[in-house]
């Protein structure tokens, strides 16, 4: 018991000096310093679990398997947390309404609204990004309202409404009237002529915009500054645009129904505790 507490003071300092000490944070709990007494912490436990439970199997009467089922809830909320620090994926992606990037079941997920609202002095209030997912030509899910407190659970992956930024857009009609649309950084193909969009650039003293583009490839490469309504090798400028977008992030834990289990069992342990104290002092 001693050296429990004497642990759990070595594991609850650590913590909190990787708090408040800038840059210790993530190395500290992945350093010996924590694995080392965590481990110990750990089968020191379940020593105590064991010995405890089999002592009590051995009282004729008043048994209190509180304690026990309490412990062995804490034990399985360690193995949760380790299973989840190992196993848990992590991805995100920005997309503005309209775009859609491929969900890792081999679904497409669409982002067919998004809306960013705002309380009367500028602060944001809520971004809300409406969704539709597509399984081939065959809509799963269409409709659904991603918010911060509501994420979007399918197969393992939780996805949630992360954060939300901006996008330059440079939107090229070629002599069809198609729209070509190419966010910062791509470039395309029109008429024989490779265009790419290098970055934004504002107009000095106007709300406007205006693109710098790479227009060729190798020695014959040239950099313009186009803006709305300025042609580029066979194609108009259309508009040079901010829109906003949202970032939704996808989180794949394999440690949570274990770590809901824990919890479950740390509950149960705790009630049977306070109810067994109760019936003794009765």
């Amino acid at each position: 018991m001693k050296l429990a507490v004497v642990l759990i003071a070595c594991l609850v300092a650590g913590g909190i000096a990787a708090t408040l000490v800038p840059g210790w944070g993530t190395r500290f709990f992945t350093s010996l310093a924590f694995l080392l007494p965590a481990a110990a912490f750990f089968v020191n436990l379940t020593a105590c679990t064991i010995q405890r439970f089999v002592r009590e199997l051995r009282r004729p009467i008043r048994r209190r398997h509180g304690p026990d089922v309490l412990h062995l809830g804490l034990l399985v909320l360690m193995v949760g947390a380790v299973i989840s620090y190992q196993g848990t994926r992590r991805g995100a992606v920005n997309l503005a309404a309209g775009e859609s990037a491929t969900l890792p079941d081999g679904s497409t997920l669409t982002v067919t609204d998004f809306r960013f609202d705002r309380y009367p002095d500028g602060r944001p209030k809520d971004w809300v990004s409406t969704l539709r997912v597509t399984e081939g030509d065959v809509v799963a899910l269409d409709g659904f309202a991603l918010r911060v407190n509501r994420p979007l659970r399918r197969a393992e992956y939780s996805y949630y409404q992360s954060s939300y930024g901006e996008e330059w857009q440079l939107v090229l009609r070629d002599i069809r009237g198609g729209d070509l649309v190419l966010r910062e950084g791509e470039h395309a193909e029109i008429g024989g002529t490779e265009i790419l969009f290098m970055a934004p650039e504002k107009v000095d003293g106007t709300a406007a915009a205006r693109a710098v583009v790479r227009i060729g490839n190798g020695s014959e490469a040239r950099v313009l500054r186009a803006a709305a309504g300025d042609s580029l090798d066979g194609a108009e400028v259309a508009a040079v645009r901010s829109v906003p977008t949202t970032v939704i992030e996808a989180v794949s834990d394999p440690g949570w129904p274990v770590v809901a289990v824990a919890l479950v069992l740390v509950a149960v342990g705790a009630a049977l505790t306070f109810l067994q104290k109760l019936r003794e002092a009765a």
